[in-house]
């Protein structure tokens, strides 16, 4: 990539750009049973993963650790074993998005209950 089109926001595009091949070759292979949707996962998941992870390698080093893609890059480069992971099995889902859709409702209702010492006070909040 010339030097003049590197910017942050280029990089950060292409590398959306490449995360969104993986969940295209996830929507392809939804229906398809755990052991065959492990095949294009193989085929066509792996390559991308590897593209991901070189041009992850050869950026890091050019991006102001302080910056959001810094501290993306960065994440992602501690957390990449896990990340790479599902492709080994046809099980395993590419993302959480389950996991954190089914949490949410207790994370922002979090703050709410925060102050509410018993139910009573909740009920009192609730009622406001």
């Amino acid at each position: 990539m010339p030097k003049a089109a590197r910017t942050l926001d280029l990089l950060a595009t292409r590398f959306v750009g490449l995360i969104g091949k993986l969940f295209a070759v996830e929507v392809r292979a939804t229906k398809l049973a755990a052991q065959r949707r492990q095949r294009p996962r193989a085929r066509y998941s792996s390559s991308v993963l590897a593209v991901v992870e070189h041009s992850m390698v050869m950026q890091l080093p050019t991006i102001v650790p302080s910056s959001l893609l810094g501290k993306a890059l960065r994440y992602m480069r501690g957390q990449w074993p896990r990340l790479a992971r599902y492709v080994e099995n046809g099980n395993w889902p590419i993302s959480n998005n389950l996991c954190e859709n089914a949490i949410r409702p207790f994370v922002i209702g979090r703050k709410g209950w925060l102050f509410a010492d018993t139910v009573a006070g909740a009920q009192a909040s609730a009622n406001l």
